[in-house]
């Protein structure tokens, strides 16, 4: 799967959209109205593939397994994230408080466990990113701000979603508003920039505005 990841990386995606759909659908079918379900669908779609290469390119910077790596922990966020966005577009749960402190356990506990617990890390050296796809010769480390604001934009964006739902308006928020914001805004930005030279069909640009085009029609559909 690494050398299908490695090779044919817009590809890999693609399917494991296609798979995250099929399961969103299965568990959720006769339970939502069919609107709310189609926005649901496209937001599991477009997540995947807008946060694909942030998840990537995080995983290959994160560097040595440590408590007191700062890049660690970043992964650890991005993982807790991919995660608990897969539970509650897998799932069907709900945005209440109560309904998200399952899911948000489960990611914490997933993130802390595939970044710092052994078995977690890649057995021998780290897989070779898809070539051509990024520009690895200028890291968000080497630009002090862009890598001071890397670090903290997962936990930034985590505060955020936490007051969002905690403190709603009165009226309460639209549930595909929230939704949107859960899964386009921990993906802003990755490790690496593009490579600049990329075929368009191997290269991010179209997988990242793929998730985005979905990510808005989920908005805006129901």
């Amino acid at each position: 799967m690494l050398r299908w990841q490695h090779d044919y990386p817009n590809r890999f995606i693609l399917v494991q959209a296609v798979l995250l759909v099929a399961l969103a659908a299965a568990l959720n079918v006769g339970d939502l109205p069919t609107d709310a379900l189609i926005s649901r669908l496209a937001f599991a779609a477009g997540f995947l593939l807008w946060g694909f290469d942030t998840l990537l390119s995080s995983s290959h910077l994160r560097g040595e397994r440590s408590l007191g790596n700062p890049l660690r922990w970043v992964n650890a966020g991005h993982m807790a994230w991919f995660f608990g966005t897969y539970l509650l577009l897998g799932t069907g749960a709900d945005l209440k408080a109560a309904s998200l402190i399952a899911p948000l356990v489960g990611a914490v506990f997933f993130g802390i466990t595939m970044v710092f617990l052994p078995f977690g890390d890649f057995k021998g050296p780290m897989p070779p990113l898809p070539p051509g796809r990024y520009d690895t010769s200028r890291p968000l480390s080497d630009y002090p701000v862009w890598h001071a604001f890397y670090i903290l934009w997962p936990f930034i964006v985590l505060a955020l979603i936490a007051a969002m739902v905690a403190f709603p308006p009165d009226q309460g928020w639209d549930e595909e508003y929230l939704l949107f914001q859960i899964a386009l805004l921990p993906w802003l930005h990755q490790a690496y920039p593009r490579a600049g030279d990329a075929p368009w069909l191997r290269g991010m640009l179209v997988i990242k505005f793929a998730g985005l085009a979905c990510l808005l029609f989920g908005l805006f559909w129901a």
